[in-house]
């Protein structure tokens, strides 16, 4: 499987897991929060082993910025949107100016109507999803086909290396923990 290909079946398990706080009891808290870990840790070897070399390279540079944009503001979504809501309407606005999708923006906009404290959490979490989903296929269409063609095939094999090797000692880690 290549780079590509690898994370895009990333992206599916965090989609199935973001997916099954739809099913499941939100409540535990324990649940809740590996899967935010676990986007959160993809998000950031993404920056690291993609978006870096890509940003150096000047035909994808504005493409990556956009989409390090993006995940920068559902980056902050999770950290602030169910930590401290007093800010919200100050997130509302950064996240408005990262996401360009109309969507994105719609449902994150709904999200600050009104008392947020009245609103459920799973609510929260489905316009999150939202958000989040739209960012994966937009990378999936956009970046990655651009990356594909312009990455050098060594520095693809590279990169691909460097996931499996954190994905692994993330492994360990958590296994030893």
């Amino acid at each position: 499987m290549d780079l590509f290909n690898s994370l895009a079946k990333s992206h599916s398990q965090l989609v199935k897991q973001l997916d099954s706080l739809q099913s499941g009891d939100i409540s535990q808290e324990n649940a809740f929060s590996s899967i935010f870990d676990n986007l959160l840790f993809q998000m950031e070897l993404e920056e690291q082993l993609l978006y870096e070399p890509l940003l150096r390279m000047a035909e994808t540079k504005s493409t990556t910025e956009k989409f390090l944009k993006q995940q920068l503001a559902v980056k902050q979504l999770i950290g602030e949107l169910f930590q401290d809501e007093r800010h919200s309407k100050n997130l509302q606005r950064k996240v408005n100016v990262f996401l360009d999708s109309e969507e994105a923006q719609s449902a994150i906009h709904e999200l600050f109507q009104g008392e947020l404290e009245s609103r459920k959490v799973q609510d929260k979490i489905t316009l999150l999803q939202e958000a989040i989903k739209r960012h994966f296929e937009k990378e999936e269409k956009e970046l990655f086909p651009l990356a594909h063609r312009l990455l050098p095939v060594q520095a693809q094999h590279e990169i691909k290396a460097g996931l499996q090797q954190k994905q692994h000692d993330r492994k360990q880690e958590h296994s030893v923990s």
